[in-house]
């Protein structure tokens, strides 16, 4: 069984990205996920992508950036 909690903390630390708490939202383990998703903070979210989701990310990634550009557009923003 996989750590999930501890895992979003790693890849935190890794990244640089400050948090004091992490819940788990959902995990590539489960049916029809293929990504785990942590709320930090109530503020910011951590999407780690699982294992085959490499197209995904580079998708999704290029939609951000561009929807960045449109201010009356809400969007979630990268943080590398």
């Amino acid at each position: 069984m996989v750590d999930w909690i501890n895992l979003a903390a790693a890849a935190c630390e890794h990244a640089g990205v400050p948090y004091h708490r992490l819940e788990t939202l959902v995990t590539w383990d489960q049916k029809y996920c293929a990504n785990a998703v942590y709320r930090l903070d109530n503020q910011h979210y951590l999407k780690l992508y699982g294992p085959g989701s490499e197209r995904q990310f580079h998708v999704e990634r290029a939609i951000l950036q561009v929807l960045e550009y449109h201010p009356n557009i809400s969007a979630p923003r990268i943080r590398a």
